[in-house]
């Protein structure tokens, strides 16, 4: 008996620990606007990608563009001179469409620079409408 009771703690403890060690952290990383965030990587990438590289950030901005076909929906941020933030949305978190010059925030992980900050596996938190 007392070794099924401590087979069965060992069990609990396992799984409990792989469920904790597995869980998905659905926090972001660092709030910014967009603004900020194409100035740090406008004047140093390195810098910029050892803070934001990879993470989850919640982006504030004004809307500029939208940017669709059938394999991909971006929206365009005003950054800061010719750095601008894209916004990549995955096909199950599209938005309905805003007007160019809405104030909004998205949620999304940072993919570096590519001639713009690229954001991946957005989703709008907010927008001036909401």
């Amino acid at each position: 008996m007392k070794t099924i009771l401590r087979f069965g703690f060992l069990l609990a403890a396992v799984i409990a620990a792989v469920l904790y060690f597995t869980r998905k952290d659905t926090s972001a990383a660092y709030m910014i606007s967009a603004t900020n965030l194409s100035e740090q990587y406008g004047s140093n990438e390195i810098a910029a990608d050892s803070l934001y590289l990879g993470k989850k950030l919640k982006i504030t901005g004004i809307l500029i563009q939208i940017e669709a076909d059938e394999n991909q929906h971006t929206w365009v941020i005003q950054g800061s001179g010719d750095t601008n933030i894209r916004v990549e949305f995955p096909v199950e978190h599209i938005p309905a469409p805003l007007p160019s010059g809405s104030e909004i925030m998205i949620e999304g992980k940072c993919a570096g620079f590519l001639l713009d900050v690229i954001i991946t596996e957005a989703q709008i938190i907010k927008n001036e409408e909401s």
